[in-house]
């Protein structure tokens, strides 16, 4: 029974954790992908602001200016290259590999600012979600395990308030069995005013001294 109550808790463990965790780690890594992206495109609107910026007042585009755009807080690191309508382009940040992320956004004065965060990084980020949903089901299944082990034993042990308990923990406290009522009834001696009487039954006879003597009498003729 034990055997048996323990695997049917893990199999229902487990069940849920597929079920459940599954769905719960495509949906996070779809969640931080869709972050990423949607983060890459906001720095690059950003950075083509401020390029327009100096382009309206004819002010050339510097490495200086766009540093501080390529490693921004947590976000992923930026490959930024600006190619104004004149003038030569401006390349800033780490060389990204062939698999990357891209946005362009072009401005008004005719000047492309083009952004990229490499494809592995971002990859990395949703693996690290799908690894802490992975971690987070390990221990639950851990801890039914360990919960079902424990009712398993709680139900295979014989329980002390059953009757076969306190029968067998009676002799063992008075140190003898406890006899029943008809028991004690039977083993006890009867009184012996209720003992059976054996042999002839007794007859009264009367003897010589108790018999009656025959009057005399007392007149003379």
């Amino acid at each position: 029974m034990q055997r048996r109550l323990l695997q049917a808790t893990i199999a229902a463990v487990l069940v849920a954790v597929v079920l459940i965790g599954a769905p719960v780690a495509i949906l996070s890594a779809i969640t931080v992908r869709n972050s990423i992206e949607e983060n890459l495109t906001v720095r690059a609107q950003a950075i083509a602001r401020a390029v327009e910026r100096r382009a309206s007042i004819n002010e050339p585009i510097t490495t200086d200016q766009l540093l501080p755009w390529v490693e921004e807080g947590d976000a992923l690191t930026l490959s930024i290259e600006v190619t104004p309508a004149r003038g030569s382009v401006v390349e800033v940040g780490p060389e990204m590999p062939a698999r990357s992320v891209v946005r362009v956004v072009p401005t008004a004065s005719g000047a492309d600012v083009r952004v990229a965060i490499s494809g592995d990084a971002m990859a990395l980020r949703m693996a690290q979600v799908v690894i802490f949903v992975a971690l987070a089901a390990i221990v639950a299944t851990a801890a039914a395990v360990v919960v079902a082990r424990y009712q398993a034993r709680r139900l295979a042990a014989p329980s002390s308030t059953s009757p076969r308990a306190r029968s067998s923990s009676g002799p063992a406290r008075s140190g003898r069995a406890p006899r029943s009522r008809a028991s004690r009834r039977s083993t006890s001696s009867p009184p012996s005013w209720a003992a059976p009487r054996t042999g002839s039954p007794r007859v009264w006879r009367p003897s010589a001294s108790s018999a009656p003597t025959p009057p005399t009498s007392c007149a003379r003729r």
